[in-house]
């Protein structure tokens, strides 16, 4: 007998992981009505709640943050939760140039800040449609 997923949510599930305040609340305003976005300050904070066996749909993260930053954020979910990694979208002020090396792999997965409401809702559309 298997286990069902904790509370799979109505509407496609999305977390924010961002220590911008404005950025977690804009990214919940703006697609609110057809996500349910949950918001962490911090990739510790995520990964407590990630690590409990909750689902999800699409995960939003900012690569510099203070404590855990992206990069270090993915690489645990890449062993912790393997079957999120093709869920994953970037966020990043930083221009793509000035950005580590060891990010080269996932330049298509760049937002960059600031961000524009359609190529949001179009960026989480599109990591929907792939993701199995």
């Amino acid at each position: 007998m298997t286990t069902p997923p904790l509370d799979p949510p109505a509407l496609p599930r999305l977390v924010v992981v961002d220590d911008e305040r404005l950025i977690g609340l804009s990214v919940k305003r703006l697609l609110r009505r057809s996500h349910d976005v949950l918001w962490f300050e911090s990739a510790r904070e995520a990964l407590a709640w990630l690590d409990e066996g909750h689902q999800i749909d699409v995960l939003l993260t900012d690569i510099r943050m203070p404590g855990m930053d992206g990069p270090a954020f993915l690489a645990h979910l890449r062993v912790a939760r393997p079957e999120l990694m093709a869920r994953v979208l970037l966020l990043t002020a930083t221009p793509p140039a000035e950005l580590p090396g060891g990010l080269a792999p996932w330049a298509d997965r760049l937002i960059e800040k600031p961000f524009h409401a359609p190529e949001l809702r179009d960026r989480v559309a599109a990591v929907l449609a792939t993701a199995d």
